[in-house]
């Protein structure tokens, strides 16, 4: 059975789940069927009219491969959890074919314990037989498939392609007051605000200054070439789980995450990771990539040498100023 809505171009996916084009957004009609919600994962958002008496949610994102939808499906499955319990919510894009039937694909494989990819696309494709998520989402799909059916920002995976589309903002001329928020949290901040947690640190070798947490490291498949921070090749056939863990990682280098005493040191494409205390050289940076000694390509690098630093496992950290 379809789930289609006479006269909308929508279609019922689940049960007070809606599924359709930007030409379903008929506050008459929806109002008729108990639609309370009205996500739109588009380029523009609606106009203030459109929506006007309902619950509005606007996600931006343009139907292109590199476009980052996996990072905001925490605050879709929110929004449809909440529209669902209050009445009913519709999804949309344009054509409803691509960036809002990736969005309704996950919350189906969230929602549904065991769904696969290949199930939820099955069960979608049913409800809308016109779906057609681009390649780029259904690479996305595969990595949230491969983290469980949720979104976890500890997956190793995961971390890699929020690094990665950190690196494309960066590529493309993003400023640096529109990346900070994804930089990773100074642990010496962390320790001042007394939230730090009980983990491994690395303090400069010099000054003994703390600089990141073992959490921040990013790793790679010993000598894979570029498919070791791929996490698009990473999940290159359905079903299958991450290689990292699956195979050797390297121990020869550390690269990590870019972290919030960086912000005013990382603005060019390149350039030194120097201290924030003593000011002594820590490595390099290089939003485009460099390769690691064991062969593998690494993007962004953020290469830190071994020999400036040592690693300190304790159950606080110290707050001695920066």
């Amino acid at each position: 059975m379809s789930g289609e809505v006479t006269g909308l171009d929508m279609n019922e996916v689940l049960e007070k789940l809606y599924l359709g084009s930007e030409m379903a957004v008929d506050a008459e009609e929806l109002r008729k069927l108990g639609v309370t919600h009205i996500l739109t994962v588009c380029h523009r958002p609606l106009p203030t009219e459109q929506h006007a008496g309902f619950k509005y949610l606007y996600v931006s994102a343009n139907d292109v491969e590199d476009a980052d939808l996996l990072t905001r499906l925490s605050d879709c499955f929110r929004f449809i959890e909440e529209g669902r319990q209050q009445g009913g919510v519709l999804v949309h894009c344009v054509a409803g074919l691509s960036r809002s039937a990736t969005v309704v694909i996950a919350y189906v494989m969230m929602k549904t314990e065991h769904r696969s990819l290949d199930e939820a696309l099955d069960f979608v494709s049913s409800k809308r037989h016109s779906i057609k998520p681009n390649f780029g989402f259904l690479e996305q799909l595969h990595l949230f498939e491969a983290m469980g059916s949720e979104v976890n920002p500890q997956h190793p995976h995961y971390v890699n392609y929020r690094i990665q589309m950190l690196a494309l903002k960066v590529q493309r001329g993003a400023k640096v007051n529109e990346i900070l928020g994804d930089l990773h949290e100074d642990p010496l901040q962390q320790s001042r605000s007394g939230q730090q947690k009980a983990s491994s640190f690395f303090k400069c070798r010099k000054c003994r200054r703390p600089l990141f947490r073992r959490s921040g490291i990013l790793p790679h498949s010993q000598g894979a070439g570029d498919a070791a921070f791929d996490w698009r090749s990473q999940q290159s056939a359905r079903g299958k789980h991450s290689l990292i863990g699956q195979e050797e990682l390297c121990q020869r280098s550390l690269f990590i995450e870019p972290v919030e005493w960086m912000r005013n040191d990382i603005l060019a494409m390149e350039g030194k990771i120097i201290c924030p205390k003593c000011c002594a050289k820590l490595g390099s940076y290089n939003w485009f990539g460099e390769r690691c000694p064991c062969g593998t390509w690494v993007t962004p690098a953020f290469h830190v040498q071994t020999a400036k630093v040592d690693e300190c496992k304790i159950t606080a950290l110290p707050t001695t100023p920066s």
